[in-house]
């Protein structure tokens, strides 16, 4: 009876191990085919040591490695020591697609626009190494000047682009509006003028802070040189033809501007909202303060627009930046300087 009962119980082990191997069979091969091939293992015998080299193929999707597997078996003392690595001796990960774009842009003109051409210009360099980018401020009529006679690629101007710039072959991308504000110093009473007032300033009606409620002192009036955008708004806007006062000292950047207000008590200036900083202080026109709010509402009309200026037939890195520039991504960037983006 007990050996009926041993038999059959070694009859259903030997049936379950057969099922088994069958289905080992059957899968294990259609598994390793779809990860992994296997060469034969290498195995040599040295010094009491057993070393066993084989290779795997392992594919991820396109993707192909090939992998060294060493195994190292030796005695030490009483106990076996089994040491494993792995060495990936071929890769063939699919190479990103090359950047066709290359070349070199070459971008002039307006100190406001500058800070934007630069923060623009390094993410597009980032997605296409192989362009390269050089921008200097000289002013916006160098800009167009240097764009029209083909030195440089892009113009870049704090105006509008004039009737005869269009007729010569010129052509502006719009970036966005720009604030332009009147600057005191930050040790100046003074926070208010009228339009009217900033005229008189400037053509040199008005010399003293004393008319406006502040200390007895001349005012220094600074300004920007003939190159620049911002003196062709402040001419057009604030001075309608009139003739500026031989006391405006004159700057070629936002930066000379700020500099001079922030470093003179009793010197007042124009420029962009963008270049505001602690050490000067923005003053309100005809009531209304000089702020991107107030701008984008329309109740502060003292904005321009900045432009990118072209030649045709223009490079194709220099149209792929322009694009870029017109993206989603472009614009992000803009508004980081707080273009106003229509």
């Amino acid at each position: 009876m007990q050996l009926a009962r041993r038999n059959k119980a070694i009859v259903l082990l030997l049936i379950t191990t057969l099922l088994v191997a069958v289905t080992l069979a059957t899968v294990a091969p259609n598994i390793a085919l779809a990860h992994k091939d296997k060469k034969p293992k290498k195995v040599i015998k040295v010094a009491g040591k057993i070393i066993k080299v084989e290779t795997k193929t392992v594919r991820q999707g396109s993707r192909t490695k090939i992998i060294k597997i060493v195994r190292t078996t030796e005695k030490v003392g009483d106990k076996t020591v089994i040491t494993i690595t792995r060495t990936i001796i071929k890769d063939d990960k699919p190479k990103p697609p090359k950047d066709a774009l290359e070349g070199k842009i070459l971008i002039s003109g307006s100190s406001t626009v500058k800070p934007i051409a630069d923060d623009l210009a390094r993410s597009f360099v980032d997605k296409h190494k192989r362009v390269r980018i050089q921008i200097k401020a000289n002013g916006s009529n160098v800009g167009i000047q240097e764009v029209s006679a083909g030195k440089v690629d892009i113009g870049m101007i704090s105006r509008d682009i004039r009737p005869e710039e269009t007729a010569a072959g010129l052509a502006a991308t719009k970036l966005g509006q720009d604030v332009v504000a009147i600057y005191v110093n930050s040790n100046n009473p003074v926070n208010s003028f009228t339009k009217d007032q900033v005229t008189k300033v400037y053509n040199g009606t008005i010399t003293n802070w004393q008319t406006f409620g502040g200390k007895n002192a001349p005012i220094l009036p600074m300004g920007f040189n003939s190159t620049a955008g911002t003196y062709d708004y402040f001419m057009k806007t604030f001075m309608g033809g009139q003739t500026l006062s031989s006391a405006v000292r004159a700057f070629g950047t936002n930066l000379g501007v700020r500099r001079s207000v922030a470093a003179t008590d009793t010197a007042v200036g124009y420029a962009s909202l963008a270049f505001d900083n602690k050490r000067v202080r923005p003053v309100f026109i005809d009531g209304v303060a000089p702020t991107y709010g107030n701008a984008r509402a329309g109740k502060y009309p003292y904005v321009r627009n900045l432009n990118f200026v072209t030649k045709s037939p223009a490079s194709k890195a220099t149209n792929e930046f322009i694009k870029f520039t017109l993206s989603n991504e472009g614009k992000r960037i803009m508004q980081k300087h707080n273009l106003i983006i229509e």
